[in-house]
């Protein structure tokens, strides 16, 4: 452990090498799964504080170590430190409404012509030409209502987005949902369209919280599965239902879906268009329509079939 920082503030005992390890070494732990800091602390034994100095490092959710990789194990002790995992779930708001650039997936989108529109950019697509965010047709389309070219926001008009200066694409394809009506019961199973970049790398391959995919696999029934979106920021769940058939219920009218995923409660209003993705980064699903404990998803490799493009990876 010889960094400059270390160096500079000649850190020789162990407390001073506590600090160095927590200031200069942090990635040995972010590197492992849902990690999210480090500092120095009094070990916590059977629900009790101890007087014992150790490195405490805070994970968003414990996991038993019988189902963690081995590369995400927490040592125990650490250059001959002890460490003690502490779960306090995420150091984020529960969020994600504000303005970034570039866009990451999961943050809040909307069309220009729509104030109460709000929804989740999922991720970035290409048709090996091009690139565009990927969302929700009810979302950047407002159920088809919305011509080509319309301008998308981000953040959305209904989170402080500003059409002079907060467009990030253009709206360039959907698929039309079907609306049901006392006479006709027609199925869907997608709702998704695109928006083409405003300029180059105004939009970012990864997602919030979860980076960038590996690609795309179809939904497993039990399989363990994140999304991140502009309501909820990341949460986990785990898939209980494919090939569903549900009927939706948006603000212009009442859907059909067939072939959906369905998981635990993963999100709430204003989530439709966050990506569904399991625990090797590949992309599972398009989040559609929540319940207060269920939500729905369109399997990504539908949605992306439909529209003809493919998930940028990294």
């Amino acid at each position: 452990m010889n960094c400059d920082f270390c160096m500079e503030n000649n850190y020789s005992n162990n407390i001073q090498k506590m600090f160095c390890i927590c200031n200069c070494e942090y990635n040995y732990f972010f590197n492992k799964k849902n990690v999210i800091g480090v500092g120095v602390g009094y070990k916590v034994t059977r629900g009790f504080y101890t007087s014992k100095k150790c490195i405490t490092v805070f994970v968003s959710k414990k996991v038993d170590e019988n189902n963690l990789l081995l590369k995400d194990l927490i040592p125990k002790v650490y250059k001959g430190i002890e460490t003690d995992v502490v779960e306090s779930g995420y150091f984020e708001g529960a969020s994600l409404k504000q303005k970034i650039r570039p866009v990451e997936g999961g943050y809040s989108v909307g069309p220009e012509s729509a104030p109460n529109v709000t929804g989740s950019q999922g991720c970035v697509v290409t048709d090996g030409t091009r690139r565009y965010m990927l969302s929700c047709n009810h979302i950047i389309a407002h159920e088809n209502m919305l011509p080509r070219n319309t301008q998308i926001l981000q953040p959305s008009l209904g989170d402080g987005g500003k059409t002079t200066k907060d467009a990030v694409a253009y709206l360039t394809k959907y698929i039309p949902l079907k609306k049901k009506t006392t006479f006709h019961s027609p199925e869907n199973d997608v709702d998704c369209a695109i928006a083409r970049e405003y300029e180059p790398g105004i939009l970012s391959s990864k997602i919030y919280m979860i980076g960038n995919l590996k690609g795309v696999s179809a939904p497993k029934l039990g399989e363990k599965v994140m999304k991140s979106g502009r309501t909820t920021a990341y949460n986990e769940g785990s898939i209980t239902t494919i090939g569903a058939t549900v009927q939706v219920k948006l603000e212009l009218g009442i859907y059909i879906f067939k072939h959906q995923i369905i998981t635990t409660s993963m999100g709430q209003e204003g989530d439709s268009g966050a990506v569904l993705v399991n625990e090797n980064k590949m992309a599972v699903g398009l989040l559609c329509a929540v319940a207060p404990s269920a939500t729905i998803y369109n399997p990504m490799n539908m949605v992306l079939s439909s529209l003809g493009v493919h998930v940028v990876t990294g």
